[in-house]
């Protein structure tokens, strides 16, 4: 099925003259590079001024696009960007949001919580994950964009093994349940906090723009809050149930 024209809004307002499915395979390679947006609106300007006067296609006098993002990326003097500020909000939410709902129930009992082997294995787990995350960043956004099925498996099994390795038995210690609650709720309100502030704080967030286009101000949608508050407001609703079951 072919993307309607409204699809192709930024291939088309940067490269008119270019087939938009070759600027769309272009800039979606670049970015998996870290190619900043300023060199990929450059670029797409020449590839659009050359396609325009000589009347070839793009595919024709540039090749393939991902190879062309690929050559790019290697003349650009532009560092890559870490993953690690990108990932580390979102592990510490959900590091928080297990330790609290865990506790919680011994918590409301007045029972101390015990700290199970199983709990330490899916932290690891998760710890991995995020790890995996950070240092193949770039492979693991190809897969999901190349292969999604394949990746919500992956994604599914890896919940899978996190979840099932919390019924592995051996207790290593207890602890007073509420300091786990408090320890678990402060992690959590931090990360949002902190995920929260630097997206406030971010004037640009690398836009493609055309040559001599001044940088836009980086625009907050609903999108932008679901992803720092999805956790926080899951694990809101799940304290409720425990709650108002024991």
């Amino acid at each position: 099925m072919n993307k309607s024209p409204s699809k192709y809004e930024l291939e088309l307002r940067l490269a008119p003259s270019v087939e938009p499915e070759w600027s769309e395979e272009f800039i979606i390679e670049a970015r998996l590079l870290d190619v900043p947006g300023a060199e990929i609106g450059e670029a797409l300007a020449e590839i659009d001024s050359h396609v325009r006067e000589s009347g070839e296609t793009a595919r024709s006098a540039f090749g393939d696009p991902r190879a062309y993002a690929a050559g790019l990326a290697e003349t650009s003097a532009a560092p890559s960007r870490s993953a690690v500020w990108s990932v580390l909000p979102a592990a510490a939410q959900t590091i928080g949001m297990m330790a609290a709902l865990n506790a919680l129930p011994d918590a409301l009992v007045g029972a101390p919580f015990e700290i199970t082997v199983g709990m330490l294995v899916s932290v690891t787990l998760l710890g991995l994950v995020f790890s995996l995350m950070v240092w193949r960043s770039t492979p693991m956004l190809r897969l999901i964009l190349d292969r999604p099925v394949l990746a919500i498996l992956l994604s599914g099994a890896l919940l899978a093994s996190v979840v099932a390795a919390m019924f592995i038995p051996g207790t290593v210690t207890s602890i007073w349940a509420w300091s786990v609650v408090g320890i678990g709720v402060t992690l959590l309100l931090a990360a949002t906090v902190v995920g929260l502030s630097r997206d406030l704080k971010r004037t640009d967030d690398d836009p493609i723009r055309a040559p001599l286009a001044s940088p836009e101000k980086h625009g907050w949608s609903w999108l932008s809050w679901a992803n720092h508050l999805l956790i926080p407001v899951f694990t809101v609703v799940i304290a409720v149930v425990i709650v108002a079951t024991i």
